[in-house]
């Protein structure tokens, strides 16, 4: 990269578009590895004579976060979805997995100026499947293998935070149906199903106090 204390642009530029592995974890277990795309390279020099290089990114699924796309697909089951909708991606630069629990095919599904990403969250939302990066590769649906791990409050984790927030839930919704001239509306009930917040509040409460003592 040139002199010590000499950085420049210009020698760090082919930085761009490279993939960048960092490994992290324990000694005594197995290190996780996070694979990523380096998309931009900047230069930090302040009050001296040497600079900073800073080096960021997006893992590879920014590869399928492009600009908004069209599609359809008619008797597809969600793994098939996806991997059409996903066909043009380097298999070198992002892995895609899919096993997705619902098998049966889905009568008709539309992407409409969505980009690729969006999509398949939405997908994935929709139909209650697991969406994720491990570091590797792009999961749609529940990997073959789930470890339970113990995380320990002060030690793995420095900080917790949890809240109560009011939303509301009772509204109406209306909908006009043109081949039979009619107008459609629903309503919610406008009660929540399932413990009181407060009641689950104040259990979780207890769990954390019970973790810190």
């Amino acid at each position: 990269m040139g002199s010590p204390g000499l950085i420049t642009l210009d020698d760090s530029r082919d930085f761009v578009g490279k993939t960048l592995t960092a490994s992290f974890g324990y000694l005594s277990g197995q290190p996780q590895n996070f694979a990523g795309i380096v998309t931009k390279v900047e230069l930090t020099q302040s009050n001296g004579y040497h600079g900073i290089l800073i080096v960021s990114g997006f893992s590879p699924t920014i590869l399928i976060d492009r600009g908004p796309d069209l599609g359809s697909y008619l008797n597809k089951t969600l793994n098939d979805i996806v991997q059409l909708a996903t066909k043009d991606t380097p298999v070198n630069e992002l892995r895609i997995t899919t096993n997705a629990s619902r098998k049966k095919p889905v009568d008709y599904v539309i992407q409409y100026r969505e980009r690729d990403f969006e999509f398949l969250n939405r997908l994935s939302a929709e139909y209650h499947e697991w969406l994720f990066y491990d570091g590797e590769n792009l999961n749609f649906g529940k990997p073959n293998e789930q470890r339970e791990v113990s995380l320990f409050y002060g030690r793995d984790i420095e900080s917790l935070q949890y809240a109560m927030e009011v939303a509301p839930i009772k509204n109406k919704r209306f909908a006009y149906n043109p081949r039979h001239d009619e107008m459609l509306q629903s309503e919610s009930t406008g009660s929540a199903d399932g413990r009181p917040d407060l009641v689950h509040d104040q259990e979780l409460d207890d769990e954390i106090e019970n973790l810190n003592s």
